[in-house]
């Protein structure tokens, strides 16, 4: 098994297929997923790149066009908690006061974001690599 700087060199050297995906790189995505509008906003007002392609700390471009690409195949809890907390910043006991609000813990929601931001980051991915079939992914969804 590589090493963690072994993976993050190869990061920067290969942008797809990812080598793994890092804790540190998932929360540079899920960044990028909060600061959206943000983006969209200086992109708008001619403050940012026109192009729209943010560089993460391993290296990997990322597209900021392509990044909503699997948010209609997340199930319904998944989409609630990335949107809560992933796209508008709710705090983890924000989204359960919304999401399940005589909960004692938070957890369950907090792992609905993550689930649904790995999804996000494989349907992103799939569509990078021009192998995205929506329907497919909306069945799956669906049917389990």
């Amino acid at each position: 098994m590589p090493s963690a700087k072994e993976v993050i060199a190869n990061e920067k050297t290969a942008n797809l297929p990812r080598q793994e995906t890092t804790a540190v790189f998932l929360g540079a995505v899920k960044r990028l997923y909060q600061h959206l509008d943000h983006f969209r906003a200086l992109r708008e007002s001619g403050q940012m790149d026109v192009s729209g392609i943010v560089t993460t700390p391993e290296g990997e471009d990322i597209c900021l066009d392509d990044m909503m690409v699997g948010i209609d195949t997340l199930p319904p809890k998944q989409r609630q908690a990335f949107e809560l907390i992933c796209l508008l910043s709710y705090t983890e006991t924000a989204a359960t006061e919304i999401m399940l609000p005589n909960s004692r813990w938070s957890t369950p929601v907090q792992q609905y974001a993550d689930e649904g931001l790995a999804k996000m980051l494989k349907a992103y991915d799939q569509y990078q690599a021009g192998e995205w079939e929506p329907k497919k992914s909306k069945k799956k969804v669906q049917g389990g």
